[in-house]
This record gives structure tokens, sequence and C-alpha cells, in this order.
């Protein structure tokens, strides 16, 4: 059966049938969401501007750069830092009491 459209009358049979297909729609089951689809199957992003890809490839030159000058920096890739000189030989004791554990 077909609809009746809305305000094309105004009997009762017209309202009792117009109720019926309504509530028939308003109860249906809705199918479910489907799932994401895989990544291999997703959809590519946007490509980035030109001018994000320059700013990216400057800041990763920027960033090797900088490595390579800490590194030269250091002998074999290992910081050696110099000692306080207020230690006079004696061996630093920890600042913590207890090795951690609550005091009672």
């Amino acid at each position: 059966t077909e609809t009746p459209a809305i305000g094309s009358g105004s009997s009762d049979g017209e309202m009792l049938r117009l109720e019926e297909e309504v509530t028939r729609l308003v109860l249906a089951v809705l199918p479910t969401k489907p799932a994401c689809p895989l990544p291999e199957y997703r959809p590519e992003h946007a490509a980035p501007t030109p001018e994000a890809v320059s700013a990216q490839k400057e800041a990763v030159k920027k960033t090797i750069r900088a490595y390579r000058e800490l590194i030269a920096l250091t002998e074999r890739g290992i910081f050696r830092l110099p000692r306080d000189d207020d230690c006079d030989g004696e061996k630093r004791r920890s600042t913590r009491s207890g090795g951690g554990r609550p005091s009672k």
C-alpha cells in the first residue's frame, strides 16, 4: 500500500492508514553500521601543500645537521661530563635515605 500524501485528506480512514504506515516505518529495524574499512582499503589523505612539504624537508635537514654537530662534540658518541670540584675525591652520597623506602 502507498502512504497517503500528508494533507491530502482529513478523513479518519486516511489518518489511521497514515498512522499505521508511519508506525511500521518507525519500528523497522535498521541495518547495523558497516565496519571501518581495513587500512589498505581506506582512501588516501589529502596531499600536503608544497609549502608543508618544503617546511618538513627543512626541519629534517636542521635536525640531521644538529645531530651531526652533537655527535662531533662527543667522543665516540658518549658524553664525558666534568666532575664537580666540590667532591674533593669523595664519593657522592645519595640524597635519598633508606633506598627509597618510606621512613617509619
